[in-house]
């Protein structure tokens, strides 16, 4: 991110390689610098408090891998990074009449600002809580590079699930 701010590049950034506001390097910045977040795949879970970290490169498919015993707010389509779906489309998804839409669930983020800043958001305490509203809201990577989020996950039903439906 410095080295774009200092030669005022513009930057787009991508995980798992869709992207639903397309804004792709081909529209709007073909000169600029393409940050692609795919391999940051750090995954766990905090049992205590039901808070699963995820990097910025995660995607469904790895989430209901590795934490087979809980369920989250989550898109239809397992390759989608979780990041991605939240900041680009809101987190509407299978368990949104659940839990909730999936950036409801979003407890911290730690995001890269344009000047090369690591922050981390919050809605509690004084850690850049209005950041974090705006990453909920307002366009996502807009604001910076998300790189992690922490995420609110449930126990699944005794039994786990029965019926799905879309």
């Amino acid at each position: 991110m410095e080295f774009a701010n200092k030669h005022d590049l513009c930057v787009s950034v991508t995980s798992s390689g869709r992207d639903r506001m397309n804004r792709d390097m081909s529209v709007g910045c073909r000169d600029g610098l393409l940050i692609r977040t795919s391999l940051m795949k750090d995954r766990t879970l905090d049992n205590s408090t039901n808070i699963v970290t995820l990097g910025a490169g995660v995607t469904f498919s790895e989430v209901y891998h590795d934490f087979r015993d809980h369920y989250m707010a989550t898109s239809y389509f397992p390759t989608d990074s979780v990041v991605g779906w939240l900041l680009n489309g809101g987190g509407y998804g299978p368990f949104s009449n659940n839990v909730a839409l999936g950036l409801d669930n979003i407890v911290w983020a730690t995001v890269v600002s344009a000047n090369g800043t690591k922050l981390l958001t919050s809605d509690e305490g004084e850690h850049n809580r209005e950041l974090m509203w705006a990453l909920r809201g307002g366009g996502g990577n807009v604001f910076g590079v998300v790189t992690s989020i922490g995420m609110k996950v449930y126990p699944k039903p005794t039994g786990g699930f029965s019926v799905g439906t879309l």
